[in-house]
């Protein structure tokens, strides 16, 4: 496996998906509540837009031909999403301008998590780049959030820890969603045209 795929891995829902429920539970435990709603329901949004986009693909073969776009690459997203506001917390307890460093580093990151994609011919440049934009806008909402909120939170051993613990076991899995829908899209495109 080239470098590129293995990079590629970090982006995928099997890891990046635990690493976000992770992310919503530290901030519900250490005092962050309205901002782990925030955090969900944003993060939410934006999987459910990379899913239409997929079963639009999918089911009816909707697509921008001029761009090479077909649907907002969902590594990339989730990565973005998820990598700036991880790194963040991870430092968080070490100081404000240490977390905004780390953050920067986490969608720096994410940006070679989106590269890859093109690399190894998952997605254009386009796809990426959209979804480099949405999960961008999750994670700085949030980052902004936080650093609005002023204060420092609880040592982010423990959240290092399960980040660290969660990275070890879920890498190098693929899940299944893109199979699924793959599957499903053109099902339920004909299941609607037929009660049309």
């Amino acid at each position: 496996m080239n470098f590129w795929r293995l990079l590629s891995a970090f982006g995928d829902p099997y890891l990046t998906l635990p690493l976000a429920g992770i992310i919503m539970v530290w901030l519900a435990t250490t005092g962050r509540r309205r901002i782990a709603v925030a955090w969900t329901t944003f993060f939410c949004i934006a999987a459910l837009i990379v899913g239409v986009t997929k079963f639009a693909y999918a089911g009816w073969g909707l697509e921008i031909s001029p761009l090479h776009f077909t649907v907002i690459s969902g590594h990339t997203m989730l990565s973005s999403a998820v990598y700036p506001l991880a790194f963040y917390l991870c430092a968080h307890s070490a100081g404000e301008r240490t977390a905004r460093w780390a953050a920067r580093g986490g969608l720096g990151f994410a940006v070679l998590i989106g590269v890859s994609r093109v690399m190894v011919g998952a997605h254009s440049t386009s796809e990426v780049v959209v979804g480099l934009l949405l999960g961008s806008v999750v994670s700085t909402v949030l980052v902004r959030a936080l650093d609005r909120n002023g204060h420092t939170l609880a040592s982010s051993l423990r959240f290092v820890s399960a980040c660290a613990i969660t990275t070890f076991a879920c890498y190098g899995h693929a899940a299944p969603i893109q199979a699924w829908i793959v599957d499903t899209a053109p099902r339920l495109s004909h299941l609607l045209t037929q009660h049309l």
